[in-house]
């Protein structure tokens, strides 16, 4: 199979990344770019393999817009974690599972899931997904309610993964949600946070996830970014 061609674009106005098959299909790095005028988009041209490897580049792009400028150390992205978690922990004793419930219950009420365009995968950046709308959320499907999840929950000091489901018969990776964690006494303690599914709440995993497979990511800002990341 070819690799595919993509564009990534990232901005507080039109952040997404686009993965579109150009029919170039030849193999290898680009190694070339756009200048960056702030003004514009920083536009980048990159190919994504097919399958499994496919599957990994794309969860490193969501991991750097998680934690890429318009993610979880974004001004506006810290304000919003800390207003939708304010009446969870309002003294020093902080309740950090109602803080994971309050980020997955705002992104389940709040932006509407959609599918990406016919042949592309599209990520888009937190920014634009909340506010990209003339100032409302745009709809998103899973990899952008995960980055959107991820990066809230990352703004309140909590930690965050993605977890990816294969298909059935365990064949290849087919949804993606945000895994939501915290620290506490020793002991860290995981949720499952899938805000695309109607019956989910907090902890719920899809029943196929166990069936056919499945694979957490942590997103740990201290790792190099060509090392694997896994539990």
């Amino acid at each position: 199979m070819p690799l595919v061609p993509a564009r990534i674009l990232r901005n507080p106005v039109t952040g997404y990344v686009q993965v579109d098959d150009g029919g170039m299909g030849q193999p290898g790095p680009v190694g070339t770019s756009e200048p960056v005028d702030p003004r514009k988009p920083d536009i980048k041209y990159l190919r994504i393999p097919p399958g499994e490897q496919g599957t990994f580049v794309t969860l490193k792009l969501m991991k750097k817009i998680v934690l890429g400028p318009w993610g979880h150390r974004h001004p506006d992205v810290v304000l919003l974690a800390r207003q939708i978690t304010s009446k969870t922990s309002p003294g020093l004793k902080k309740d950090y599972e109602a803080m994971a419930d309050a980020v997955f219950k705002f992104a389940k009420a709040n932006v509407p899931y959609r599918l990406d365009p016919a042949g592309l995968e599209w990520l888009q950046t937190p920014v634009y997904t909340l506010w990209g709308d003339n100032g409302k959320p745009v709809p998103a499907d899973c990899d952008d309610h995960a980055i959107l999840i991820a990066s809230l929950a990352m703004a309140l000091g909590l930690q965050a993964a993605f977890r990816t489901v294969r298909g059935k018969g365990g064949g290849r990776w087919v949804h993606v949600y945000a895994v939501i964690g915290w620290t506490k006494a020793g002991k860290t303690t995981w949720k499952s946070a899938d805000s695309t599914q109607r019956r989910s709440t907090l902890g719920w995993d899809p029943p196929e996830a166990s069936a056919n497979g499945m694979k957490t990511w942590v997103i740990d800002p201290t790792l190099e970014e060509d090392r694997e990341w896994e539990t």
